[in-house]
């Protein structure tokens, strides 16, 4: 505990780190010079070396690396000045200088590469904490919805417009327990190499109306206008219902999210024309919310990562982008975004429009869409998600 509150101590006083590195280094070239002892303070000189390597970083511990090996060989030549060959040979000193400048940049390159990986567990323990304490919290709220929402069931049975709001709310409250879960079981499946697809032919307008229609309570308790832009024809799909199910959910639920209130959120699904490229499909969840810098963007989909904007706007967790566009990448596309803080996010995918006569197997291949099956396999291949 002693040296966790000095190391956390000397970590927020840069200044004081380098005003103590200074003088250390003073004083041992000091002491070097006056004993006049040629090896007996070389191992003194990594003391500064280790002060700066380790609270100051890879760059100000290699110049001090470099200031101690040159103190350490001006005072053996000082001393070789006034001595001569009785107090060492100065290719002796020559030599010991640059042996202690490559031993020096030695030792801060692996304490820069220490004090990295000690701060990523510090980060990671840190994150695991915040995340339960999340988790806690939304458990806590849901459940405590719950049970006052079976206390008016009870206090109201005989009354159904009453119940009927009250299963509206018990709805709402299991969807959003649902989706969290569900986010969380899929990254440890997807790190695992556990989580695999099930492919079948869908009706995409089908299950992103039904998807919306379950959110949109969430926008009408904020005030936000959901609009639903489908096309007229029927556009089937080969993917796996419940993996599209939680990527639209993740989208429409975020945009509902970070979209303040008297805001707008449009889902669409629109045709590509033939000059556009092959049969597919866009799907587009677009919002008037705070939007996304573009030094954030690639950010947000690694995981455990929020946008100040973000946190400032409602809490969650990081996950539901990453795993979405995992989920996408399984199927051979990808998530896409346009966005600029303050003016809303638009994030995008398209799927290849499945034929009546396309036999989409989970087993093997589909024979019509070879160019996706075999994109989807090549970016798993790296993510530890199983193809179908």
């Amino acid at each position: 505990m002693g040296l966790q509150r000095v190391n956390a101590f000397l970590g927020q006083r840069k200044g004081l780190v380098w005003a103590f590195g200074a003088v250390l280094l003073l004083v041992i070239g000091w002491a070097d010079h006056a004993t006049k002892i040629e090896y007996g303070f070389g191992l003194f000189y990594l003391l500064p070396v280790v002060l700066f390597g380790w609270h100051l970083g890879f760059w100000p511990g290699m110049g001090m690396a470099a200031a101690c090996s040159l103190a350490w060989f001006a005072m053996d030549f000082w001393d070789y000045l006034g001595q001569g060959e009785a107090f060492a040979r100065l290719s002796l000193i020559c030599w010991n200088g640059v042996m202690a400048l490559g031993i020096f940049m030695v030792v801060t390159a692996a304490l820069s590469r220490l004090r990295q990986a000690w701060d990523r567990e510090r980060s990671v323990a840190k994150l695991k904490g915040d995340m339960l304490s999340l988790v806690s919290h939304e458990f806590n709220n849901s459940l405590t919805s719950m049970g006052m929402a079976l206390l008016l069931l009870r206090e109201n049975d005989g009354s159904t417009d009453a119940r009927r709001n009250v299963y509206a709310v018990l709805e709402r409250i299991h969807r959003l327990l649902k989706v969290t879960v569900s986010n969380f079981l899929n990254q440890a499946r997807m790190q695992s190499g556990a989580f695999s697809l099930d492919i079948r032919r869908i009706e995409l307008r089908r299950t992103v109306r039904e998807i919306a229609d379950l959110l949109k309570p969430l926008s009408d308790q904020k005030g936000i206008a959901f609009e639903l832009d489908f096309p007229e024809q029927i556009t089937p799909i080969s993917a796996d219902p419940d993996a599209l199910t939680l990527v639209m959910s993740n989208l429409i639920g975020n945009a509902i999210k970070y979209t303040p209130k008297q805001g707008r959120v449009s889902v669409r699904l629109r045709r590509l024309t033939p000059a556009e490229g092959p049969p597919e499909v866009e799907v587009s969840v677009e919002d008037t919310g705070i939007g996304i810098a573009d030094n954030e963007r690639e950010a947000i989909f690694q995981g455990f990562y929020r946008t100040e904007a973000g946190k400032k706007e409602a809490r969650g967790y990081g996950v539901g982008l990453k795993i979405s566009q995992a989920i996408l990448r399984s199927h051979g596309t990808a998530l896409a975004l346009e966005s600029s803080p303050g003016r809303g996010s638009r994030f995008y995918f398209r799927l290849p429009i499945c034929p009546e006569d396309c036999p989409h197997q989970q087993a093997e291949p589909c024979p019509h869409c070879p160019a996706r099956k075999s994109a989807g396999r090549q970016e798993l291949s790296g993510t530890g998600v199983q193809a179908p």
